[in-house]
């Protein structure tokens, strides 16, 4: 019985993680779609989200991941609006939005924590 009620323990605990990831996620999504005119705002904003996420759920790892996701994918959105790829409506640094860096650090915290969520706990089928 106690292995039962651990068991459940431990999916409750997984289910929290998972949802309070995409709560985060889904946040940063409705603050980028409500006040992408707002550079200064919304960067601010996604910088708030970003320092309350890692307060509550820190790993040594995600600041790490945080800066090479948004070095990485503010590197990829420069290079793709040089070559004319597509162009963002509001830009104010280096043709990208101050937000945009933010968004890439968080995104791919979120992404890492999911999958290794999902990982460890089995959720995943396995391809082996």
């Amino acid at each position: 019985m106690f292995k039962r009620s651990s068991r459940i323990r431990q999916k409750l605990v997984i289910e929290q993680e998972l949802i309070f990831d995409l709560i985060a996620l889904w946040f940063a999504g409705f603050m980028i779609i409500n006040f992408w005119k707002y550079n200064s705002f919304l960067t601010l904003s996604l910088l708030l989200v970003w320092l309350i996420a890692i307060r509550l759920w820190y790993e040594k790892e995600d600041i790490l991941i945080f800066g090479f996701g948004a070095l990485l994918g503010s590197i990829g959105e420069i290079n793709c609006i040089a070559f004319g790829i597509w162009t963002y409506s509001n830009p104010n640094m280096l043709w990208i939005p101050t937000w945009l860096p933010f968004l890439w650090g968080f995104v791919s915290v979120i992404i890492k924590r999911v999958y290794i969520t999902m990982d460890q706990n089995r959720l995943f089928f396995r391809l082996k």
